[in-house]
């Protein structure tokens, strides 16, 4: 199908080619929003932003389930609840099963806000595979309950502490593939805890603040290349 070779906003786009075209992309399963234009603060002056109003706009004309969505945003996008609301349509709604988020920083944002998700936002039975990138969390809550998920995939993602990192994993008691690139924001604690007995592999790609792995598990299959398996 043309429609899975583009971005979603592309295929959004189609909508105007035709009469016949019009409703075609709300049948695609497959949604990736990439990176916004860069945009300074004053563009900003009434709250709003516009590639939200898109990605929600798709969103909640979209027909039928979701396979996959992936959402590339700056730091000034989804605030104010909105990808909360995203998260939420997506998974209760849609019944996405793969969920990619990717934070990217506006270069005039220079504050570094912690982004908090809601406790059990990843715990919709449909959702299988989540990925995230760039968040710092301070408390495991967002991953309460979410024995659905198979798959988690943490690309520089920090947290307060290390007990952060074990309850979290701990939480996910089904997963079956782990990738981590983490770090911890205050001193060394004690190592990272992985006692997942369905996870079969872990793909550990760097660790900082982490007072070392204690990993038990017996389905585990460690990669015997260097570069999968690392830490400090």
């Amino acid at each position: 199908m043309i429609l899975s070779r583009l971005c979603t906003k592309e295929a959004v786009g189609t909508s105007v080619v035709s009469k016949r075209w019009e409703h075609v992309w709300k049948q695609v399963s497959h949604l990736v929003f990439d990176k916004p234009k860069t945009i300074n603060s004053t563009e900003l002056h009434d709250g709003s932003n516009p590639d939200d109003t898109l990605i929600t706009k798709v969103i909640n004309n979209h027909q039928g389930h979701i396979e996959n969505c992936v959402i590339n945003y700056s730091s000034s996008q989804g605030l104010k609840g909105i990808l909360n609301t995203w998260i939420h349509s997506l998974t209760s709604v849609k019944h996405t099963k793969v969920l990619t988020l990717i934070r990217h920083f506006d270069c005039w944002d220079r504050t570094g806000k912690v982004f908090e998700f809601p406790s059990n936002s990843f715990s919709h039975p449909s959702l299988m595979s989540l990925s995230l990138r760039s968040y710092t969390f301070r408390s495991s809550r967002p991953f309460r309950n979410c024995s659905n998920l198979r798959t988690v995939k943490l690309y520089s993602i920090n947290a307060t502490k290390v007990e952060v990192f074990n309850t979290l994993i701990s939480s996910c008691p089904s997963l079956e593939v782990l990738v981590l690139y983490i770090t911890c924001t205050h001193d060394i604690g004690g190592p990272l805890k992985i006692e997942n007995n369905k996870l079969k592999l872990l793909h550990l790609l760097f660790m900082d603040n982490i007072g070392g792995l204690q990993v038990s598990s017996t389905k585990s299959k460690y990669p015997r290349h260097p570069k999968y398996l690392f830490w400090e």
